[in-house]
């Protein structure tokens, strides 16, 4: 049976009206803002990075001023992360900074060891002093740590930014910072050596006498 004009018309609204609920469906929770650009809630204060995976350099055999935003960007993502890590209950992905394989197993270790249930609900991050050398970028950040009891200790922690085909990681890392933030891992790390040279990891008999210290078996 034939449909009349009206009815046709009345069949073509509820088509639309369907295909505009599907595509509201489809946008999910961001909502625009005020330039019309889909915005996503913010991370909390305190919680673990997950994005970006890597930091690229702008050259991949090379390392130069320009690089120095990225790699300033990732060591304090790797900053909040320890301090993220010490609540017993967060994970750690140290894996987005880190590729060298000893450096990797003594960070995942003193991270863990040095989790106490702690909650640090924020970090004020400011850069003391920054280095560019030919095949390594030096970081020293500076951050005011405040935790769940209301109490709160300044605190440094030097990086070593190295290129790694193109991809900026931390070659050396370590704090130095008052009595609530002191860590043991990292006196002992500096006793061996301070954060000064970017392959000293790669050094079979700095790192066993490191590992034996510190209880790395």
């Amino acid at each position: 049976m034939r449909l009349s004009r009206a009815g046709r018309y009345a069949r073509l609204a509820i088509l639309l009206a369907l295909i505009v609920v599907m595509c509201v469906g489809c946008k999910g929770s961001a909502a625009p803002d005020e330039t019309g650009t889909p915005t996503t809630p913010s991370t909390p204060e305190g919680s673990v990075s997950t994005e970006p995976r890597a930091w690229m350099a702008l050259d991949s055999t090379r390392l130069q001023q320009g690089d120095m935003d990225k790699a300033t960007e990732m060591c304090e993502s790797l900053m909040r992360d320890s301090y993220a890590a010490k609540k017993k209950s967060v994970t750690v992905d140290l894996t987005r900074y880190i590729i060298d394989f000893n450096l990797l197993k003594y960070s995942q270790f003193k991270l863990k060891e040095e989790a106490y249930n702690q909650v640090i609900t924020r970090v004020e991050v400011s850069v003391a002093k920054e280095e560019v050398h030919d095949t390594y970028l030096y970081l020293k950040l500076a951050a005011r740590v405040y935790n769940d009891i209301g109490g709160h200790d300044g605190e440094t922690m030097d990086f070593l930014v190295k290129n790694a085909d193109g991809r900026l990681v931390v070659a050396d890392w370590g704090a130095m910072g008052g009595p609530a933030t002191f860590s043991e891992f990292d006196f002992m790390h500096r006793r061996q050596w301070p954060v000064t040279n970017p392959t000293i990891w790669e050094d079979p008999a700095k790192v066993k006498a490191l590992f034996a210290e510190v209880g790395i078996q």
